[in-house]
């Protein structure tokens, strides 16, 4: 199993987020999370990246132990997420703000980058390639040089995306990767993330957007208030009375 968590649980000033929380996420697979505003989704995410941690449970990646273990070193073994709150280099142009995500990669000293040494400039290459292939996947390359942060909303989602995947992850998560967009948007990118899945990569996907999470995810794993309330196919979970008691009350 790619990642596994169990039992994991977290109180803010004794305000459970989370209790005994547990879930499997394979490779080649989508696994959806869902839940109402507060239910510990964005929580879940931040402490299976290591920007939170658990005060009990487990959490298991690539079969190695990174309950305790820093966000910089879960990233390194191939752990890449996107955040509800877009973060990126505003003033850089996309490009660039992708080239960030490579740097899992860079094997070039500081002095070869300087001097422009052909170890360098190899990897640079290697860079730019791997980055006009993002582009292209997201359909982005006519904004390749413009900077982030005038683009639209929804293609600056798409730059946090590919900065991700620029890391070359085995696991990408997707905390409310369509937040905002229309269904044309959504399901371009629904498309993109499937042709991922279909190449290895393990996806685990928060999202509101209730009609994207059954079409794309593979099992859904539903919160309320922090507490694993179902889980299972997307139809399952949807139709479950507790799941639809907590988004739409008794």
């Amino acid at each position: 199993m790619l990642l596994s968590l169990n039992k994991i649980s977290i109180n803010f000033g004794g305000v459970a987020a989370l209790t005994n929380v547990s879930l499997d996420a394979p490779a080649g697979k989508i696994t959806g999370i869902m839940g109402p505003n507060g239910a510990g989704k964005t929580t879940l995410i931040n402490i299976i990246t290591g920007m939170l941690a658990a005060q009990t449970g487990t959490v298991h990646f690539n079969g190695r132990d990174v309950t305790t273990l820093e966000p910089h070193e879960i990233a390194a073994m191939g752990c890449a997420r996107t955040f509800q709150n877009i973060r990126l280099l505003n003033e850089t142009s996309v490009r660039d703000n992708i080239v960030v995500g490579c740097y899992r990669h860079g094997q070039a000293g500081l002095m070869a980058q300087l001097f422009g040494l052909p170890s360098a400039v190899k990897e640079f290459k290697g860079q730019e390639s791997q980055v006009d292939e993002l582009l292209e996947r997201f359909d982005m390359t006519q904004y390749a040089d413009l900077p982030a942060g005038e683009l639209s909303y929804g293609h600056q989602r798409r730059v946090e995306m590919m900065r991700a995947l620029a890391s070359v992850p085995s696991l990408l998560l997707l905390d409310e990767p369509v937040a905002g967009m229309n269904d044309v948007e959504a399901l371009e990118l629904g498309r993109i993330f499937k042709d991922l899945v279909n190449d290895g990569l393990g996806i685990i996907l928060v999202e509101h957007n209730l009609r994207f999470m059954q079409a794309l995810s593979d099992y859904v794993y539903a919160l309320d208030v922090g507490q694993q309330i179902a889980q299972g196919s997307p139809a399952d979970v949807l139709n479950d009375p507790a799941v639809i008691t907590a988004y739409l009350g008794e």
